[in-house]
């Protein structure tokens, strides 16, 4: 929804009937004959990518939330914003002809600060420069956050108008937003996906402002924040699913007109109760026209203890819950190192500063954070009550003894310690946890795909497609990565659920068969990114406008350290099949194209 550029191949299965929309806003792409003489591709034809994250002078290891492509200064090169997430500044790589991406956002207007989350690309004034809508939080629901719309100056400049065009939802906890014309007037609407305050649906007024519309047209449900739009109905106008990962919701609503969204989940044969969905993506996997439903679930990672240990390095998120019935108070840490000096740097629900970290039995303060600490300068254990107090607690009991550091928790909060304790020129060696809680992970994590069935209901096609995921997801993305005609899938995996061993895990690259089914293959093609961190987002853009999708890739979810993960660009190598990439530009549909069906007709063969 976020880039209307469209890539297909020039060969796809036949739609039953073939149903091609009549309505102005949709596009027919006629391919020339010898386009349509494409055979499936051959076993050993050239597919997959390279990592080409340095080549482009991307080097941002930061927390965050996920990537959007967006072509900013219409030089046809797709850009990308990053927002990261709470303080960290926001990251606008504009695209250097296609060989390199350079950092902007200083540049362009954008401010450093806020606590970005998701963000979307779109010309919501129709100015023929595609803006940016950025969702902000609200300091865990504590406070107020104001979301941001960029709208874009000739590609030169971007000016903050949330204010004025109505759009700042100050009081929702911005999550994910979505450009959308729900009313077919030619103007993009404004949907925001809050977490545990009420969804909002803005209507465009054609005068750079926006109207929000009570009750979001039925969408408003708090809790149900994780959208994916499309037309699956096959009408004219825009459905979504919604869901929500701690709600454990999922629910399909159709655009009924006049009468808002409707409720048709349980008619749709579509679960109502899903644990832990993490995000959700239309496709058309077998090329019968009309959209399926990937759902993408895991548990969330800043929910549990985690820790790593390396031989130099220990580093560790302890989770403290406020309800005394998960916690016992108190989490921690004793190991020896023969090294003089220790370097670490200790966060507290991601807050650096120094004045809850206490030091020996003086109670004293590291003067700044990250701070170093001394062999037998911080004697004796600090005066604390686990469970009471507070802090982060750091003593030897004697010079050359071991090192304690333990975390305690008032039960007044939520509360997350994090940190990373490196020696200078020396082992950590006998490590031992204490006060972990194992992960209380669910059972049944698996993702799943719902086929469209064509009548109004879907089916249940996980087994018979072959998707067997066996990580923890947090990103489902769907493009034709080797342009045979078919879509495929690229999921993003965290750490694993069911272990405290903080380690990444490998993504998956569902490549299509063609015939119903999906192979696993992001090992084989250089995209399972077995990288720190956590993985956290990733969008398709054609990053050197060669005609093959590449993946933008970032691994900062969770808590600190867990999501000093780096961010990465996979360059698709591509193969010799041909290719159509289509670029809209609305007349009487919004200038972006966005809402439109695509279709590229090769012979008697259609792809959506």
């Amino acid at each position: 929804m976020t880039s209307p550029v469209f890539f297909t191949a020039a060969r796809a299965r036949r739609a039953p009937g073939g149903r091609v929309p009549s309505r102005a806003a949709a596009l027919v792409a006629r391919l020339a004959p010898a386009l349509s003489l494409l055979s499936p591709l051959a076993a050993d034809a050239q597919i997959g990518f390279e990592d080409a994250t340095q080549a482009y002078g991307i080097h941002a290891v930061v927390m965050t939330y996920g990537p959007t492509w967006g072509d900013y200064t219409g030089d046809g090169y797709d850009d990308v914003f990053i927002g990261n997430h709470y303080a960290r500044r926001p990251m606008l790589l504009r695209n250097i002809g296609g060989t390199g991406l350079l950092d902007r956002a200083d540049h362009v207007g954008m401010p450093r600060g806020g606590d970005r989350h998701g963000a979307a690309w779109g010309d919501f004034n129709n100015s023929g420069w595609r803006d940016l809508y950025v969702a902000v939080g609200a300091s865990a629901g504590q406070g107020t956050g104001y979301n941001q719309l960029y709208m874009n100056s000739y590609g030169e400049h971007f000016a903050d108008v949330a204010l004025t065009a109505g759009v700042v939802d100050s009081l929702g906890r911005g999550r994910f937003p979505y450009w959308i014309d729900v009313d077919n007037d030619g103007w993009l609407d404004l949907f925001v996906g809050n977490e545990d305050s009420p969804n909002r649906l803005f209507l465009n007024r054609r005068d750079r402002s926006f109207a929000p519309l009570p009750g979001a047209g039925g969408l408003g449900a708090d809790g149900l924040w994780i959208a994916a739009w499309t037309r699956w109905d096959g009408d004219r106008r825009m459905d979504v699913a919604l869901a929500g990962s701690y709600t454990h919701q999922l629910r399909l609503y159709r655009h009924g007109g006049l009468d808002g969204f409707v409720d048709v989940t349980a008619a749709s044969g579509l679960p109502a109760q899903l644990d832990w969905i993490q995000s959700l993506c239309w496709i058309d996997y077998d090329n019968d026209g009309d959209q399926d439903l990937y759902v993408a679930r895991g548990w969330a990672s800043d929910l549990r203890d985690a820790v790593l240990s390396e031989e130099a390095r220990l580093s560790f998120l302890f989770h403290m819950p406020r309800e005394r019935e998960m916690e016992d108070g108190l989490d921690g840490v004793a190991f020896h190192c023969a090294a003089d000096t220790l370097d670490l740097d200790v966060q507290i629900n991601s807050t650096a500063g120094p004045e809850r970290i206490f030091l020996g039995a003086a109670l004293e303060h590291p003067p700044a954070n990250p701070f170093t600490l001394v062999d037998g300068r911080h004697i004796g254990r600090p005066p604390f009550v686990a469970g009471a107090h507070l802090g982060c607690y750091i003593w030897q009991e004697e010079a050359g003894g071991p090192w304690f550091v333990h975390c305690s928790t008032d039960f007044a909060f939520r509360q997350r310690f994090g940190a990373v304790i490196e020696a200078r020129g020396a082992s950590i060696t006998a490590v031992e946890w204490t006060g972990l809680e194992a992960p209380a992970c669910p059972e049944d994590l698996g993702d799943r795909l719902y086929e469209n069935l064509g009548d109004g209901t879907f089916r249940d096609a996980t087994q018979a497609a072959g998707i067997d995921n066996p990580g923890s997801s947090r990103t489902a993305i769907a493009a034709d990565f080797d342009n045979d005609g078919f879509l495929d899938l690229y999921v993003v995996n965290e750490r694993d659920p069911r272990s405290l061993i903080a380690v990444n895990q490998a993504n998956c690259l569902w490549r299509n068969n063609g015939d119903g089914t999906f192979t696993e293959m992001a090992a084989a093609c250089g995209v399972d990114a077995r990288v720190p961190g956590t993985g956290a987002g990733a969008a398709w853009g054609d990053v050197n406008a060669d005609g093959f999708p590449d993946i933008y890739l970032t691994n900062g979810w969770s808590e600190f350290p867990f999501c000093l993960g780096p961010h990465k660009l996979y360059r698709n190598l591509g193969n010799a099949h041909h290719w159509l990439k289509v670029r809209l530009e609305g007349r009487s549909s919004n200038r972006d194209g966005i809402g439109a069906l695509v279709c590229a007709v090769a012979g008697d063969l259609t792809q959506t």
